[in-house]
């Protein structure tokens, strides 16, 4: 069993409004047209590193986030794992 470990740094993960709040109304806008349905950009900032269009997908199960995303916060080495998304 994979022991999961603490994030370094202050934290803290905020996400900027009440998501089901922002997502309807950003549905009854039409912003994000381009989108497919269910999928909606959203501000998050975590520790001192803001993300104008973190992506939100209301159907999704797990939590994924780009390597590009994950070295830019130095949370140190990744640790292999047997899962296929």
């Amino acid at each position: 069993m994979h022991k999961r470990g603490k994030m370094k740094g202050k934290g803290g993960v905020e996400l900027n409004g009440i998501v089901s709040t922002l997502t309807k109304n950003e549905v009854a806008a039409g912003s994000h047209q381009n989108l497919p349905k269910k999928i909606f950009s959203i501000p998050c900032t975590i520790d001192d590193y803001t993300f104008a269009h973190a992506m939100l997908d209301l159907r999704a199960l797990i939590n994924v986030m780009p390597t590009s995303v994950y070295k830019s916060l130095n949370f140190g080495a990744l640790e292999p794992t047997r899962m296929t998304i």
